[in-house]
């Protein structure tokens, strides 16, 4: 099972976590809902950790460079107030990091006035949701953008027509023909293309 799915979902301010938990109550039993919903918060939660990991580095190699143009000799950084700085700075990112998706999943599902035209990707790119959750603001650009199907639209669109699946199973007999395969391992594909082409 595709875990992201789900993690898409839980992106969704709208339905979160809750929708998922209830979607696997309403299809499973419950030992079984309960595994799933584990596994979906524990992906949740590793995509998380990981994305925190490269935005810190990331934020590290930037504030590196940027003490590097500084100049050193400036009386208004000593010793002090620079590892005080430092980490007052460290102290307020790992508890806004640590706790960003427990808050996120704690707050109230996101009730639009039109759920019609309500935009995820464009919620999460509000600047409030992008500052209170820094982290999953970039996971949800990330992975909304990324297409759902890899399927050909001429296989997605294979079954508005019986003459379509017709041609698409007789290709695909074709091609197992050609690669000398016994049709005998394909009845079902056979009996398929041979009753839409009798109808």
């Amino acid at each position: 099972m595709n875990m992201m799915i789900f993690v898409v979902v839980v992106l969704d301010p709208r339905y979160k976590i809750k929708f998922v938990e209830w979607s696997f109550q309403m299809l499973f039993e419950k030992e079984d809902a309960d595994f799933l919903c584990g596994k979906v918060k524990e992906v949740f939660n590793d995509l998380f950790n990981s994305y925190r990991v490269a935005l810190n580095s990331d934020q590290a190699h930037q504030s590196a460079q940027h003490s590097q143009d500084v100049d050193m000799d400036d009386s208004a950084f000593d010793d002090v107030c620079f590892a005080a700085a430092f980490e007052n700075d460290v102290q307020a990112s790992e508890s806004v990091n640590t706790n960003e998706v427990d808050l996120y999943l704690m707050e109230s599902l996101e009730k639009p006035v039109d759920p019609s035209s309500f935009d995820i990707l464009t919620w999460w790119k509000v600047s409030s949701n992008n500052y209170k959750y820094p982290v999953l603001s970039q996971i949800a650009r990330d992975i909304l953008a990324m297409p759902v199907s890899t399927v050909a639209s001429e296989f997605a669109l294979a079954l508005e027509s019986s003459d379509t699946s017709a041609r698409i199973f007789s290709e695909i007999i074709e091609i197992s023909d050609d690669d000398n395969e016994d049709p005998e391992e394909y009845p079902d594909v056979i009996e398929i293309s041979s009753s839409d082409n009798d109808s």
